[in-house]
């Protein structure tokens, strides 16, 4: 069973699904409950908007050589497909795979360690 819950902040249409055990009755109670209370998450923010607006934030007290260093680990999170997440789903697993990627591509365990600081 699926419930159209809105539009995320790009406009996209966010659905939620459910499996349900019973009757046709109890699918579109489920149903109703889901259209009218989304889901928690639906229309979270994408990691690299929050990455971008704790910049934004944060820069004006830091020194230039942490803003050097800041934005370009939050540009380099932001750039890896763990940035087009939606925060609220990407849970213990995505951050693995994140590392997994890092690890794959050479990245040292001092700059992975770094690139979680940010």
């Amino acid at each position: 069973m699926r419930g159209y819950t809105g539009k995320d902040v790009d406009g996209k249409s966010i659905q939620v699904s459910r499996t349900v055990y019973g009757t046709k009755k109890d699918t579109k109670l489920v149903a109703a409950e889901l259209t009218v209370k989304p889901a928690r998450n639906a229309g979270g923010r994408k990691l690299r908007q929050l990455l971008e607006e704790w910049v934004d934030i944060k820069t004006p007290g830091w020194a230039d050589l942490t803003i050097r260093d800041q934005t370009s680990r939050a540009a380099q999170v932001a750039s890896d497909p763990i940035g087009n997440m939606s925060v609220a789903s990407i849970g213990v697993s995505g951050v693995d795979r994140w590392v997994a990627r890092l690890r794959k591509t050479g990245v040292g365990e001092g700059a992975i360690r770094n690139h979680g600081s940010c």
